[in-house]
């Protein structure tokens, strides 16, 4: 292990050759020398989430939850089989199941003011 200037050992460990950092799905993590992002037939496309039930959005989804997130598609080379990532905690596999497109709109009515007598403005 190298040691500093004033003899301590470091706490860092050299990176083999064959490990390089790489960053997948925004996140910076430790991949092989040999892999390329550009040649994984990965791509990104940004999908309409809801941001309560963190399931896909659908046409009863209120513009209020809605949230645009990215997710990466990424063909097995071996498999030939598609995997998609999402952000943690979301789900693609399902739609929004807590909105309904009956669900009333919110709204006010009756409103009514009326000062009480007693009063006093400071």
């Amino acid at each position: 292990m190298p040691q500093t200037e004033n003899g301590n050992l470091e706490d860092k460990i050299d990176k083999p050759a064959g490990i390089r950092s790489c960053t997948i799905n925004g996140r910076t993590d430790i991949c092989p020398s040999w892999w390329d992002k550009n040649k994984t037939g990965s791509t990104s496309r940004e999908v309409e989430f809801d941001s309560i039930s963190k399931k896909k959005a659908t046409k009863c989804t209120p513009d209020s939850t809605r949230i645009k997130l990215t997710v990466f598609e990424v063909m097995d080379p071996i498999s030939k089989k598609k995997s998609v990532t999402v952000p943690d905690g979301y789900n693609i596999n399902e739609e929004d199941d807590i909105h309904k497109c009956s669900d009333s709109q919110p709204s006010i009515s009756g409103v009514s003011y009326s000062r009480h007598p007693n009063s006093k403005h400071i």
